[in-house]
């Protein structure tokens, strides 16, 4: 008999066979108690035999009892609410057992090793009672991104455990999907809409035609709609005006997530978690979205569409990312734009700082005449890796001196040297007329960040008005 249900969760049941087992110390006890017996028959010494008897006797009913009830019923539903689940989240997997008599039993869970139970151990030591379900829950917790796998159920009931027992193995085998961790920190939707309008407002090309948001005034050209004439205007300046409105501008957003090796670790996990967090914002608006997971060549690329569940299907290409090839390689990624035609998007390009700055920008150079503006994002290693554990580390060193080397010195070096990296890449991102805009840390929401480059657009903005 077997069931498997696909909606919001998976149950698996299948009834597979029971088998009876004796262990090594068991077996150990069941010779020694033989031999001890047969010792004493042959020595005439009663008091040697019937001990030695006590264990194979018992052994022997319950061997009885099991063939006399192969036919007893145990049966083991398993049930997973659901198979997708974000990183570090919980996993529920709740075990469902029914028998026709009364019992205590050691249940076991098996997985892989990317689950850790919250528990101590997978093992749980229930009573079941006659003809009824028991069930036991456990928590498993899912640290990272990946595929991991729900193994079997192991029930040993009866007998005396350590010794020998009955033994039930459910092979269940179910897939669970790690889905990339959401943002650290977690922003009202409210404003998540209002900084993504505003972000999308500071990059539209206002385009003259029938919308409803004002534009300009101009002078009356034959062919014009009357209902547009403002007639105030019109009576101030002594001839006919007309009202000219913004057209909805649609724009094409182009999400690139830098893939190599020098983004491996933190960084490409807050780059995959960004993209969850710029698609969920820029979603139910009428802009469509598309992201490139590229490191030396394109690795992935998703076009996220209109349906409901398009968030969960995107976050489903990206659950196996891994890093791949030592640079990032802008040229193939200028190759794979016009290839996919994608030209004329707007890029958010999230990537480090590790690369070469002349191949940068090179490959910038070559990038920017295909498309309509380049936000570069980038993931300062320092906060991400190197400075994020030393209060973590701090407290393992017992050596002062190693401590204040670390501390005084190793540090502040690390810090200059990426700081005239900053001023480099800024520099050469402003010159092909792109953003630049630097994360210190993984302890932060990408819109938050993007509200930072709205605020450097206004800065711009209001020098080249003076």
């Amino acid at each position: 008999m077997s069931e498997i249900k696909l909606d919001t969760g998976i149950s698996v049941k299948d009834d597979k066979p029971i088998f009876f087992v004796i262990t090594s110390n068991g077996a150990l006890i069941l010779i020694l108690s033989i031999v001890g017996a047969v010792f004493g028959f042959f020595s005439n010494n009663i008091l040697l035999i019937f001990p030695s008897l006590i264990y194979p006797i018992i052994f022997m009913y319950y061997m009885y009892q099991q063939e006399i009830n192969k036919e007893e019923e145990l049966s083991v539903l398993v049930e997973i609410p659901s198979r997708q689940v974000k990183a570090k989240s919980f996993v529920s997997v709740l075990v469902k057992i029914h028998s026709n008599h009364d019992l205590t039993a050691i249940v076991e869970l098996e997985t892989t090793e990317g689950l850790f139970p919250v528990e101590v151990t997978n093992k749980s030591i229930i009573h079941v009672s006659k003809n009824e379900l028991t069930t036991v829950t456990f928590l498993q917790l899912a640290p990272r991104r990946g595929k991991e796998l729900i193994k079997r159920v192991i029930i040993k009931y009866d007998g005396i455990f350590g010794l020998f027992y009955k033994l039930k193995r459910q092979a269940i085998n179910i897939e669970i999907f790690v889905l990339p961790e959401p943002q650290r920190v977690e922003i009202p939707w409210k404003l998540k809409q209002r900084i993504m309008d505003r972000f999308i407002s500071e990059i539209s090309i206002p385009a003259k035609g029938r919308g409803s948001d004002f534009l300009a005034l101009r002078d009356f050209i034959y062919g014009d709609d009357i209902r547009h004439i403002s007639w105030k205007a019109s009576a101030k300046y002594g001839k006919i005006i007309v009202k000219e409105y913004e057209e909805p501008h649609q724009l094409r957003f182009l999400i690139v997530v830098d893939a190599s090796l020098f983004m491996a670790g933190p960084k490409l996990e807050f780059a995959l978690s960004s993209v969850i967090e710029l698609c969920t914002a820029i979603y139910r608006s009428e802009h469509s979205v598309y992201i490139m997971v590229h490191g030396q060549e394109t690795l992935r690329k998703v076009n996220l569409n209109s349906f409901p569940t398009a968030i969960k299907t995107m976050s489903m290409n990206l659950y196996d990312v891994k890093p791949q090839g030592t640079d990032f390689n802008v040229s193939t990624l200028h190759d794979s734009i016009l290839h996919n035609k994608l030209t004329n998007t707007v890029v958010i390009l999230i990537s480090s700082l590790e690369q070469d700055p002349k191949l940068m920008k090179y490959g910038l150079t070559k990038l920017m005449p295909n498309i309509q503006r380049l936000f570069f994002i980038a993931c300062n290693t320092p906060g991400f890796g190197v400075m994020a554990t030393a209060a973590v580390r701090d407290e393992e060193i017992f050596d002062v001196n190693q401590m204040n080397y670390r501390k005084y010195i190793i540090e502040p070096k690390v810090q200059r040297i990426y700081k005239k990296r900053i001023e480099e890449y800024k520099n050469l991102v402003l010159s092909v007329n792109a953003n630049f805009h630097v994360i210190e840390s993984y302890n932060t929401n990408i819109l938050l960040e993007i509200e930072q480059v709205i605020k450097q657009m206004n800065k711009l903005t209001a020098k080249v008005r003076i």
